[in-house]
């Protein structure tokens, strides 16, 4: 079992939290050090602004022990040891943060968000502002190495959430503001139409009950769905 120590100056404020270290981690003493860190890189490269470097962030995992096989800590009700070595290692996270005070948490994968936050479904979640039992805002994100696995389509989605957590920690962000009406009646809807309309471009969002499995790629493949569960609009902004 080696023990691997969290890696940057931490300079930016900001504090990325990953999974676990596999081969190339192990062989090097270093997180992120494989394939998933190269992506990460790649992917800090494109932020605005000329980019981010790994060395201003302080980058850590949720275990600092080497885990038995991939995927371990990915369903701990299926491997109980795994949920009492997040706890055994809990620690050396803790007294990271307090070592650094970092200004924004980002979690990479749904590892890492039940670790900081203590909920699951990274889907729901990347690149919302959460709070944090550490009373230091958090940003969740995709882990790199599901990045890899086929979905570098979701890269845009990481870069949002990195560049939300990057105003964060710079002082810069600021929290968006806007109105819903969800399952307005026909009276409500009817005078949310009536104007003002800021634009001449109505976007819609419709959701079936495939929108939550179904790649939206994959729609011309598959078929359309003529069952419409919801539909959002906006005419105006916020």
């Amino acid at each position: 079992v080696k023990y691997i120590d969290a890696d940057g100056t931490g300079a930016s404020g900001i504090l990325l939290v990953g999974d676990s270290a596999w081969k190339d981690e192990q062989r090097e003493g270093r997180v992120f050090a494989g394939a998933a860190g190269r992506t990460l890189d790649k992917i800090l490269a494109m932020m605005p602004g000329g980019g981010l470097q790994r060395a201003d962030t302080t980058i850590a995992n949720t275990l600092w022990c080497s885990p038995p096989h991939l995927g371990w800590m990915d369903a701990p009700h299926r491997y109980p040891a795994a949920a009492a070595a997040i706890e055994h290692c809990r620690p050396h996270l803790d007294q990271l943060i307090v070592e650094r005070q970092p200004r924004v948490i980002v979690p990479m994968g749904n590892v890492a968000l039940r670790r900081v936050c203590g909920t699951s479904g990274i889907e729901a979640h990347a690149g919302y502002v959460l709070d944090s039992p550490y009373g230091i805002p958090v940003v969740p994100t995709y882990h790199p190495s599901f990045i890899m696995k086929g979905n570098h389509k979701l890269t845009p989605v990481v870069l949002w959430a990195l560049s939300r957590a990057l105003e964060i920690a710079q002082g810069t962000y600021k929290e968006s503001q806007y109105d819903l009406l969800v399952d307005p009646d026909v009276a409500t809807l009817r005078a949310y139409l009536a104007g003002p309309w800021d634009s001449d471009t109505l976007f819609v969002d419709i959701e079936t009950p495939e929108s939550a499995s179904l790649d939206e790629e994959e729609l011309e493949e598959k078929g359309p769905s003529f069952t419409i569960v919801r539909a959002g609009f906006s005419v105006r902004k916020g």
